[in-house]
């Protein structure tokens, strides 16, 4: 870029060599399966910028601030695709799937590996404005109220984020009790951050290792799409595309992995 005809191109880009940070990459990267978009991560990557300057160590002039974090989101927001294929990949079929449950009005159900049931059905809001007197003066104001409609667009934005999260949370109640029939029952849980007493901090990391591997043993995301398969009426269950192809990673070299769990 640096070798751009453009010459704004090239001076922001210059701008950030050496200046991409950890901090500054890590949220657009993490949220980008919640349904962060370009935008969001640009006002990510501000919010990061005006902390550094708020904490005396400034990375970009505060007068560049605002054109520089969307120029470098214009970067990240792709190169998050090229690196990370298979969790793009599968966040696409994820809201394709879900666009097509809404198409029949349905919301998205399914059954987590631990019984847990779970139904998503984002409604379409319809908005009233409602006039009220107040102290002698005419107020008039504006209320949101879900319709029985399903808002594909909500369905698709929100199936991802939340079938993340419902596997998060199915680890985190299987290692829950299996950490009980161990003996183990003083524990801290804040989704998907687990503690313990220092005496009991091996046995813990041995288990948080294999109730993962017990649950992603099974073909979770197979499972999710059977599930969905036998609400949908017989013309609309053709349309449910075949997951993606998975890797060749062996789950169960997780049970020996130095870092998993912090």
């Amino acid at each position: 870029l640096t070798n751009s005809d453009d010459k704004e191109e090239a001076e922001m880009a210059q701008l950030w060599v050496n200046n991409v940070t950890r901090s500054i990459a890590k949220r657009p990267v993490m949220t980008l399966c919640y349904g962060a978009t370009q935008r969001g991560m640009s006002g990510q990557i501000e919010d990061q910028l005006k902390k550094a300057i708020a904490d005396g160590h400034p990375i970009i002039k505060a007068e560049q601030v605002r054109p520089a974090s969307k120029w470098l989101a214009k970067i990240i927001y792709p190169a998050i695709g090229r690196v990370t294929v298979s969790a793009v990949e599968i966040m696409s079929w994820l809201q394709k799937t879900a666009r097509i449950v809404a198409k029949n009005g349905l919301p998205v159900y399914w059954m987590t590996p631990v019984g847990f049931p779970v139904l998503q059905g984002y409604k379409k809001s319809d908005t009233k404005r409602i006039g009220s007197v107040i102290a002698g003066s005419m107020v008039r104001l504006r209320v949101n109220a879900d319709t029985e409609t399903i808002d594909s667009r909500r369905q698709a934005a929100g199936i991802s984020p939340n079938f993340v999260h419902s596997l998060d949370a199915s680890h985190l109640m299987l290692t829950v009790n299996t950490l009980a029939d161990a003996g183990i029952t003083s524990v801290a849980m804040i989704h998907d951050s687990y503690g313990c007493h220092a005496c009991d901090v091996d046995t813990m990391n041995y288990l948080i290792r294999k109730t993962f591997v017990d649950i992603y043993s099974q073909d979770v995301l197979e499972d999710f799409r059977q599930q969905l398969i036998t609400q949908l009426p017989a013309e609309l269950r053709e349309e449910i595309e075949p997951i993606p192809q998975k890797g060749e990673l062996d789950i169960n070299k997780i049970i020996d992995s130095e870092f998993f769990f912090a």
